[in-house]
């Protein structure tokens, strides 16, 4: 059966939450940036990028085998959750052991201070967080988009509302990275009710229903998921390979200078996860189909994402002069490094469509090499630039790592299942994305001759893609056909 506006819609329920809480970072962003230093604020983001390190650990994969046994299951899926809750609380409670040993010198490697209660927090974070990861695995698969999206949506509403709070309740100026790090983990275990109880009949099936058995061993799932986590773990090293690197060689400041043009690339990076939601199942299902429209609908897919999200950067970029208004003025320097982050979303969401020939054949394990290849790129690439250009240098190699992550998992994917994707079209549209982004990085957007390249760039970008637009506004309005 071939995608329908059904299939539109329910993406757009699965990513609504997504778009809410991006309004209500907008509204949390310049709060946090005003009441913070750039010092603080790289604590709270190093807060944030150990969170996504543990949980990792925590899950060992069990999302991935939750979503690919799923539909072979069928009625049986409790029991495969089942079996996935029992791995993430024996890796769960391995972690909260390393990390209650090693307090102080993991508060000191992670934070850059000796505080114990930042690990305390952490652990508290990471177990609400496994809870709700847990929830929304059960709603993707369920396609419940608009539960879904209301935990997201809800966790934002909730952190913001902390925050205020807080601001009024911790008075002193210093170790003010507390406030948003609180809120994290106040509105986190608020949330974990709200999830429980929107899955609480799979929750009593799996704490109850004892009647059925599944074939597919503790063996089994941890073989399948085992590639994803040790990949998922890598790519964690290459995703914040220059955050680790700005704190070791240029200092905590820089590192919330950073995170903060990151703040403003959220933009994309929350399509990225919307688009992910819902792409993952959606994907395995139409692959279990099986039928001659099956690849068309993968290639249709990728020429209206890759025209989505390029138009979608570019309408970022342009906005930076407006962007300012977002950040305290002690991280204006955040503006003029974020056009060249807006390569990475780009990338990513582009090659959720293309790299799925790996996930479809079990070729789990090209996830690591492709992730050692460019952790590796990046490692050795930020390294160089830091001590060259700083930040910006972080930025660049960064970016480029994406566009050569975007390759190798396009090739790899297509060895497997090929995507006959218009390369020529693809290129042209990708230089001139890239163009725009270096130019409006290192010059001033309003200068007279940047907005006149800016203008010729946008433009060839319009003509090159006319016909493309008026046939993807055609096919959304009556569905793909």
């Amino acid at each position: 059966m071939l995608l329908k506006n059904v299939i539109i819609r329910k993406f757009l329920s699965f990513s609504v939450g997504s778009w809410v809480s991006l309004l209500i970072a907008i509204v949390t962003t310049p709060i946090i940036t005003r009441i913070l230093t750039p010092e603080d604020y790289g604590i709270y983001s190093l807060f944030l990028v150990s969170t996504n390190l543990f949980l990792l650990l925590a899950l060992l994969g069990t999302d991935q085998m939750y979503f690919r046994f799923y539909p072979e299951l069928k009625r049986d899926n409790h029991e495969l959750l089942r079996k996935v809750i029992v791995i993430n609380i024996i890796s769960f409670i391995a972690i909260t052991i390393l990390l209650l040993v090693f307090r102080e010198q993991l508060s000191e490697l992670l934070f850059g201070v000796r505080i114990n209660n930042l690990i305390i927090l952490l652990i508290l974070y990471i177990a609400g967080r496994l809870v709700i990861r847990i929830c929304l695995s059960i709603l993707r698969m369920e396609e419940e988009g608009v539960k879904y999206s209301f935990i997201q949506a809800a966790i934002k509403l909730f952190d913001l509302i902390i925050i205020i709070l807080l601001i009024f309740i911790i008075s002193s100026d210093s170790y003010t990275f507390y406030i948003p790090v609180l809120s994290l983990v106040i509105s986190n275990f608020i949330v974990v009710f709200i999830s429980i109880y929107y899955t609480l009949k799979t929750w009593k099936m799996v704490l109850f229903d004892r009647n059925t058995k599944i074939f597919i061993s503790y063996k089994e799932l941890i073989k399948y998921g085992f590639p994803f986590s040790l990949t998922l773990l890598i790519t964690w090293l290459f995703q914040y390979t220059d955050r680790l690197l700005l704190k070791e060689m240029n200092g905590m400041e820089d590192v919330g200078i950073y995170s903060a043009a990151f703040k403003i690339v959220s933009i994309l990076l929350i399509l990225h996860t919307s688009f992910n939601s819902y792409w993952i199942p959606l994907s395995y299902k139409k692959f279990e189909e099986k039928n001659n429209d099956t690849i068309n609908f993968f290639v249709q897919s990728f020429n209206i994402v890759s025209l989505i999200t390029f138009s979608l950067g570019i309408i970022l970029i342009l906005c930076k002069s407006l962007l300012k208004i977002l950040l305290g003025q002690s991280f204006y320097d955040s503006i003029n490094i974020f056009p060249i982050l807006v390569i990475i979303p780009v990338m990513l969401i582009l090659s959720e469509v293309t790299m799925v020939g790996i996930n479809f054949y079990k070729k789990s394990y090209l996830h690591i090499y492709i992730s050692i290849t460019i952790t590796l790129i990046n490692v050795v690439g930020s390294y160089l630039l830091i001590q060259w250009i700083g930040i910006m240098g972080a930025a660049i190699s960064t970016s480029l790592s994406y566009l050569i992550y975007f390759f190798l998992r396009t090739w790899a994917g297509n060895y497997f299942y090929k995507i006959k994707i218009n390369y020529l079209s693809f290129t042209s549209n990708l230089l001139l994305f890239i163009l725009l982004a270096l130019l409006n990085s290192f010059f001033d957007p309003l200068n007279h001759i940047i907005l006149i390249i800016n203008s010729i760039l946008v433009g060839t970008f319009l003509v090159i893609n006319i016909s493309r637009f008026y046939e993807i506004f055609s096919k959304l309005r009556g569905g793909i056909k």
